[in-house]
Protein backbone atom coordinates (compact mmCIF):
# COMPACT_ATOMS: atom_id res chain seq x y z
CA UNK A 1 0.00 0.00 0.00
CA UNK A 2 3.09 1.95 0.34
CA UNK A 3 4.84 1.99 -3.10
CA UNK A 4 8.09 1.16 -1.77
CA UNK A 5 11.04 0.48 -4.28
CA UNK A 6 11.82 -2.67 -3.25
CA UNK A 7 15.27 -4.41 -4.63
CA UNK A 8 18.49 -6.03 -3.18
CA UNK A 9 18.93 -6.90 0.43
CA UNK A 10 18.51 -4.45 2.55
CA UNK A 11 16.16 -2.27 0.21
CA UNK A 12 14.17 -4.85 0.21
CA UNK A 13 13.26 -4.86 3.99
CA UNK A 14 11.54 -1.12 4.24
CA UNK A 15 10.03 -0.78 7.12
CA UNK A 16 6.56 0.27 7.34
CA UNK A 17 5.49 1.01 10.52
CA UNK A 18 7.70 3.89 11.05
CA UNK A 19 7.45 5.79 7.69
CA UNK A 20 3.52 4.58 6.92
CA UNK A 21 2.18 7.35 4.99
CA UNK A 22 -1.47 7.50 4.78
CA UNK A 23 -1.44 10.26 2.14
CA UNK A 24 0.54 8.09 -0.41
CA UNK A 25 -2.01 7.63 -3.94
CA UNK A 26 -1.26 3.83 -3.47
CA UNK A 27 -2.52 4.04 0.25
CA UNK A 28 -5.74 6.05 -0.78
CA UNK A 29 -5.94 3.92 -3.40
CA UNK A 30 -5.69 0.31 -1.62
CA UNK A 31 -8.44 2.20 1.37
CA UNK A 32 -10.91 2.89 -1.48
CA UNK A 33 -11.25 -0.78 -3.12
CA UNK A 34 -10.54 -2.27 0.23
CA UNK A 35 -13.51 -0.51 1.92
CA UNK A 36 -15.88 -1.01 -0.81
CA UNK A 37 -15.10 -4.65 -0.49
CA UNK A 38 -16.54 -4.35 2.61
CA UNK A 39 -19.43 -2.15 2.17
CA UNK A 40 -20.50 -4.45 -1.25
CA UNK A 41 -19.51 -8.14 0.66
CA UNK A 42 -18.64 -8.91 -2.66
CA UNK A 43 -16.94 -12.53 -0.84
CA UNK A 44 -20.90 -13.29 -0.72
CA UNK A 45 -20.93 -13.56 -4.75
CA UNK A 46 -19.70 -15.64 -7.33
CA UNK A 47 -16.95 -14.78 -9.78
CA UNK A 48 -17.63 -14.33 -13.01
CA UNK A 49 -15.32 -14.08 -16.20
CA UNK A 50 -16.74 -11.37 -18.13
CA UNK A 51 -13.49 -10.92 -20.72
CA UNK A 52 -9.86 -11.51 -21.07
CA UNK A 53 -7.58 -10.71 -23.56
CA UNK A 54 -4.15 -9.49 -23.52
CA UNK A 55 -4.51 -6.01 -22.45
CA UNK A 56 -8.31 -6.40 -20.68
CA UNK A 57 -9.60 -8.17 -18.04
CA UNK A 58 -13.37 -7.92 -16.71
CA UNK A 59 -15.10 -9.29 -14.69
CA UNK A 60 -18.49 -9.30 -12.13
CA UNK A 61 -18.95 -9.97 -8.54
CA UNK A 62 -22.86 -9.59 -7.58
CA UNK A 63 -23.84 -6.60 -9.13
CA UNK A 64 -20.24 -4.75 -9.79
CA UNK A 65 -18.18 -4.97 -12.84
CA UNK A 66 -14.49 -5.01 -12.67
CA UNK A 67 -11.94 -4.13 -15.19
CA UNK A 68 -8.61 -3.83 -15.56
CA UNK A 69 -5.64 -3.06 -17.86
CA UNK A 70 -1.92 -3.13 -17.90
CA UNK A 71 -1.50 -0.58 -21.01
CA UNK A 72 -1.08 2.88 -20.34
CA UNK A 73 -2.67 3.92 -23.38
CA UNK A 74 -6.79 4.35 -24.26
CA UNK A 75 -8.59 0.80 -24.98
CA UNK A 76 -12.01 0.73 -25.43
CA UNK A 77 -14.16 -2.98 -24.88
CA UNK A 78 -17.26 -3.82 -25.89
CA UNK A 79 -17.77 -6.29 -23.15
CA UNK A 80 -20.91 -9.17 -22.95
CA UNK A 81 -22.59 -8.79 -19.44
CA UNK A 82 -25.05 -11.45 -17.43
CA UNK A 83 -29.06 -10.01 -18.61
CA UNK A 84 -29.23 -8.75 -15.20
CA UNK A 85 -26.93 -5.73 -16.02
CA UNK A 86 -29.21 -4.59 -18.90
CA UNK A 87 -30.24 -1.12 -18.48
CA UNK A 88 -28.96 -0.34 -15.23
CA UNK A 89 -26.85 2.68 -14.53
CA UNK A 90 -23.60 2.02 -12.99
CA UNK A 91 -20.96 4.38 -11.03
CA UNK A 92 -17.26 3.94 -11.44
CA UNK A 93 -16.04 4.10 -7.85
CA UNK A 94 -12.63 5.95 -8.58
CA UNK A 95 -14.82 8.62 -10.63
CA UNK A 96 -18.41 9.25 -9.88
CA UNK A 97 -19.08 11.23 -13.62
CA UNK A 98 -17.64 7.88 -14.91
CA UNK A 99 -21.33 6.74 -15.70
CA UNK A 100 -21.91 3.18 -18.18
CA UNK A 101 -25.54 1.44 -19.13
CA UNK A 102 -25.40 -1.94 -20.22
CA UNK A 103 -27.98 -2.46 -22.81
CA UNK A 104 -29.03 -5.88 -24.36
CA UNK A 105 -26.12 -7.54 -22.25
CA UNK A 106 -23.71 -5.77 -23.73
CA UNK A 107 -21.35 -2.63 -22.12
CA UNK A 108 -18.71 -0.41 -24.24
CA UNK A 109 -16.03 0.13 -21.34
CA UNK A 110 -13.04 2.84 -21.74
CA UNK A 111 -9.80 2.20 -19.51
CA UNK A 112 -7.26 5.07 -19.62
CA UNK A 113 -3.62 5.45 -18.51
CA UNK A 114 -3.76 1.46 -16.53
CA UNK A 115 -6.36 2.56 -14.16
CA UNK A 116 -8.99 0.32 -13.57
CA UNK A 117 -12.33 0.51 -13.01
CA UNK A 118 -14.93 -0.77 -10.44
CA UNK A 119 -18.33 0.03 -11.33
CA UNK A 120 -21.02 -0.56 -9.28
CA UNK A 121 -24.96 -0.23 -9.73
CA UNK A 122 -26.96 2.99 -8.72
CA UNK A 123 -29.84 2.60 -7.00
CA UNK A 124 -33.12 3.45 -7.69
Amino acid sequence: EQGFNGGDDPQNRESLWDRRNKSSEMYQFMTKVVSFRKKAKLWQYSFEWLSADEDVLVFSRGNVIVALTNNKGTISKQVTVPPFFNMQLMRNVFNKDDVIRPLYESVDIVLTGGDPKIYEMIPG
